[in-house]
C-alpha cells in the first residue's frame, strides 16, 4: 500500500468495510497508473522531439550535399570546357609550328619524302 499506513487501512476497513478499502486502494492504484502514464507520455514526447531534431539535421545534411553536388557538377563542366579549348588551341599552335606558315624569313624548305624514292626539296 503505497502512501497509506496500515493503521489508516485498518480504520477504513473498520468504518467502511472491505468495499471501502477496495475503493481506496483502487483510487491509489489509479493515481499510480495516471502518474506512470504521464511520465511515459512525457518520455515519449521527449524522444519524439529528439527524433525530429535528428531528422531535421539529416534533412539539412542531404540538402547541403545535393547543393554541393550541383556546384561540383557545374565546376566540372566548366573545367571540361577549358580543357577542350586548351587542347584545341595547342593543336592549332602545333599545326602552325609544324607547317611553319607564319614567318617567311624563318620558313624552311619543305622536304617531301616518298618511301623508296628518296628525298625531294620543294
Amino acid at each position: 500500500m503505497d502512501g497509506m499506513p496500515i493503521k489508516t487501512a485498518l480504520d477504513v476497513l473498520s468504518n467502511f468495510g472491505i468495499g471501502g478499502l477496495v475503493l481506496i486502494l483502487s483510487g491509489l492504484s489509479q493515481r499510480q497508473i495516471d502518474r506512470i502514464l504521464r511520465e511515459t507520455k512525457k518520455h515519449h514526447e521527449d524522444l519524439m522531439n529528439q527524433y525530429r531534431q535528428h531528422f531535421e539535421a539529416l534533412k539539412r545534411m542531404y540538402e547541403n550535399n545535393a547543393e554541393l553536388l550541383k556546384r561540383h557538377q557545374s565546376l566540372s563542366e566548366d573545367m571540361k570546357d577549358i580543357v577542350v579549348m586548351n587542347t584545341q588551341a595547342l593543336t592549332a599552335l602545333n599545326d602552325s609550328i609544324r607547317s611553319n606558315e607564319y614567318c617567311p624569313l624563318v620558313r624552311t624548305k619543305k622536304e617531301l619524302r616518298t618511301p623508296g624514292l628518296g628525298t625531294e626539296t620543294t
